[in-house]
């Protein structure tokens, strides 16, 4: 709760909003010693990723020859969306995602200060932020070649978020506007030795082309067991060659 903008203001008022620790003392209060004071409008994590390869040989029968289908995966996949052995658990489990959201560090005498004069009327009308977070589960390209065709397909980039955000079904072929999304854009580094993903934007309102971002594709509610509920943003990848080669960890940023 917000502290009053005007009337008296004790001490352990302030203590009781910003936090801290007796005795209590103003010269604890300076803007760089508080938490959740400033909003932020973007957030960076660094999961954990790796990558894998697998084939699967089919047998001919009288109508179709025998054929092999290469699977490529790289990124990061909690085991729990792992439906597939081509497909398999990658990287990090998850990776937290979390901002202040709702702080007012402006009091009737200005910001609160980093150092120097501080005052009562500083904190006047001042509020300590919370704190927004969500989960994601996976950061993972699927992509294949061989097959009945022996062509390549760029394949898909997955982004699974815990929650049902939005809309149940969004998008499609052709994308399409997502709604009730908990974030802007996402930005990856380039990661990859064999085939590297170039510096990407990902976006979940209007998509531009860009990197391996070959279109916004289609947000989908879905369950898993032991996570529940996740939200899945596809997009439509680009390129000839498989990604891969996949180690260390890739800086993912948020911008709300």
């Amino acid at each position: 709760m917000a502290l009053s903008s005007s009337g008296s203001l004790s001490m352990s008022q302030i203590q009781s909003e910003w936090g801290g620790s007796n005795p209590i003392g103003l010269n604890e209060y300076y803007l760089g010693s508080l938490s959740n004071a400033t909003n932020q409008s973007s957030v960076a994590v660094t999961p954990s990723i790796s990558s894998s390869s697998s084939s699967v040989y089919t047998p001919g029968t009288k109508l179709i020859g025998a054929y092999t289908t290469y699977y490529y995966t790289a990124g990061f996949r909690n085991s729990n969306l792992s439906t597939s052995s081509n497909f398999p658990a990658l990287g990090s489990s998850s990776q937290g995602v979390s901002r202040t959201i709702n702080a007012d560090s402006s009091g009737n005498a200005g910001t609160i200060p980093s150092s120097g004069a501080i005052s009562f009327n500083h904190f006047r009308g001042t509020a300590k932020g919370t704190t927004s977070t969500f989960t994601v589960y996976g950061w993972v390209t699927e992509q294949y070649s061989g097959g009945l065709t022996g062509g390549f397909s760029p394949g898909f980039l997955y982004l699974y978020l815990g929650g049902h955000w939005g809309g149940a079904s969004e998008g499609g072929p052709s994308g399409g506007a997502w709604t009730g999304t908990p974030f802007n854009y996402f930005t990856t580094n380039a990661v990859g030795n064999n085939v590297q993903i170039p510096a990407t934007t990902w976006y979940a309102g209007t998509n531009t082309v860009n990197g391996a971002n070959g279109n916004q594709w289609t947000k989908t509610h879905k369950t898993y067991p032991n996570i529940g509920s996740v939200t899945e943003f596809t997009w439509a990848l680009t390129g000839s060659n498989a990604f891969g080669g996949f180690s260390g960890t890739v800086t993912m940023t948020f911008t709300y």
